[in-house]
């Protein structure tokens, strides 16, 4: 329901009259509409929306974690699953998460979600903590990483979040109770 009433409302239609279609990977689409992506995790719901530009969207509630080690070697690059592995135990399970919500909203940027490859995305890890962090390695798809769209930030306390555009955009931020 919050996603027909954030696109109802950025498009004015009236929620109840928005008809969504599921591009080639099964993304939903509004035909003619805003480029949109939606993600939650416990108590946040993240719906990001922009005109003519796709984008990506992932929070997740941070929460420890059992193997985060393996899931980073399977799912990270190998100098990613490095830097985690560098970290103290207690900034580890921030930053897996960090990376883990940067990836997942490039390749849903992209269209493909994890089913993308999410090795095949490299993060810088010394841009990590700032707001607008960078890509080093992204797939085809995605074009250049420099043109990226990066954005991080906390949607709720204990839940980290990221949206990836295909090109340059200012991020706004807007929490509504639901």
């Amino acid at each position: 329901m919050a996603r027909r009433t954030v696109l109802g409302a950025w498009t004015g239609t009236a929620p109840e009259h928005l008809v969504f279609v599921d591009g080639p990977h099964g993304k939903p689409a509004l035909p003619g509409g805003p480029e949109f992506n939606v993600s939650h995790s416990g108590d946040a719901v993240l719906i990001g929306v922009v005109d003519g530009i796709p984008i990506g969207v992932d929070v997740e509630r941070v929460r420890e974690k059992p193997n985060l080690d393996g899931i980073a070697r399977r799912f990270f690059s190998a100098p990613e699953a490095a830097y985690l592995e560098s970290l103290a135990p207690e900034a580890r399970t921030n930053a897996f998460y960090r990376l883990w919500t940067l990836k997942e909203a490039l390749v849903k940027a992209i269209g493909t979600g994890i089913a993308g490859n999410l090795s095949q995305t490299e993060v810088d890890t010394a841009t990590l903590l700032d707001e607008h962090p960078r890509f080093l390695r992204v797939p085809s798809e995605a074009g250049d990483p420099e043109r990226l769209g990066v954005f991080t930030f906390e949607a709720l306390p204990g839940h980290l979040a990221a949206a990836v555009t295909l090109s340059h955009v200012t991020f706004t931020v807007r929490k509504f109770p639901i």
